[in-house]
């Protein structure tokens, strides 16, 4: 009787870890996880046109808006002055070539990640932004 409590102790403790992966990882149920980001993820690969001088640092995090939007631009420049030592890992790009009612956030290669409209530029575009700094800090 104990050699069974023993072995099924042990069959629970190997199986239990890839059993709770495998009902975190299905479709059904990955809706019930709630996610920290207030931005949309971009299900599409699109990249901005990175710089090959190799002067340029390219392990910073880009903010991409429209340049005719002042108003976001105005509210980035607060964004990265509010991330204070953090600010250098940060650059803001405005362009023509993207909606003028949205806002981007870019992964240090260029490519575009989470998309806020005008309403979300702010907090909570600084609030992603903190955490994926923090993040991926080497």
């Amino acid at each position: 009787m104990k050699n069974n409590k023993v072995l099924l102790l042990i069959l629970a403790t190997t199986f239990s870890p890839f059993l709770i992966a495998g009902l975190l990882s299905h479709e059904n149920f990955s809706h019930l996880l709630n996610q920290k980001q207030y931005g949309t993820f971009l299900t599409e690969s699109v990249f901005i046109q990175q710089d090959t001088d190799k002067n340029i640092k390219h392990d910073i995090w880009h903010l991409v808006t429209h340049a005719d939007n002042s108003d976001a631009l105005n509210k980035l420049k607060n964004i990265k002055i509010a991330l204070g030592k953090r600010q250098d890992q940060v650059d803001i790009i405005s362009s023509t070539h993207i909606p003028k009612d949205k806002t981007y956030i870019t992964l240090p290669n260029g490519k575009l990640l989470l998309a806020y409209d005008q309403k979300d530029v702010g907090k909570p575009l600084y609030k992603d932004l903190k955490h994926l700094i923090r993040s991926n800090q080497k």
